[in-house]
């Protein structure tokens, strides 16, 4: 019941803030019906694959499902590999030309950003504590643990504690002492 709430409060509080920027005229939703890969951009994807994972990949990354997901690496190669969201929603983006898109897993929520006419991972927002980042650090925990996982050099804003590396930053929210959200999000979007 608490993981619907929080699946459906992060859903709503997205929606809004992708709509904001104009009309709703393009908004689709569709639950558990992401866009298919075609066959030519799947065989693309693998080809490509090993060269761009090893220049995308951060030490920032995390594995849902079995698969390894990291900020800027292709958006179509991370869904292609994670198969169905449980929903996926798309928007005329307001930052840049094309659409925003997120994909909802179980417990990760995954959006996008348009460069080159190619689609990138910008954010990866665990949803539940269900979901451990690789370094056993989940939504519940005291700074104490995210500490103990990831040091103490990272950027105090308030009660984020948002740690850097290359272009890939990855922030702890706390409420009360507690890990209350945590995202994984690129700084290569202009």
């Amino acid at each position: 019941m608490k993981k619907n709430l929080l699946t459906a409060l992060v859903l709503v509080a997205t929606v809004f803030t992708l709509t904001a920027c104009g009309g709703n005229d393009d908004v689709k939703t569709v639950g558990g019906n992401a866009p298919a890969a075609t066959a030519s951009s799947e065989a693309s994807a693998t080809e490509n694959k090993d060269a761009d994972t090893a220049s995308t990949v951060s030490a920032y990354s995390i594995t849902v499902n079995g698969v390894e997901v990291a900020p800027d690496m292709k958006l179509e190669d991370v869904v292609s590999k994670l198969g169905d969201p449980v929903n996926y929603y798309e928007a005329q983006s307001c930052a840049f030309q094309g659409l925003d898109k997120i994909y909802t897993y179980s417990n990760v929520e995954i959006t996008n950003y348009l460069k080159d006419d190619v689609d990138y991972v910008s954010t990866i927002t665990l949803l539940d504590d269900m979901i451990k980042t690789n370094e056993g650090v989940y939504i519940g925990q005291t700074l104490a643990d995210v500490e103990a996982a990831y040091g103490k050099d990272c950027t105090n804003d308030g009660n984020a504690y948002i740690y850097t590396q290359g272009n890939v930053t990855l922030t702890f929210i706390l409420e009360n002492g507690n890990v209350k959200s945590i995202v994984y999000g690129t700084n290569s979007v202009n």
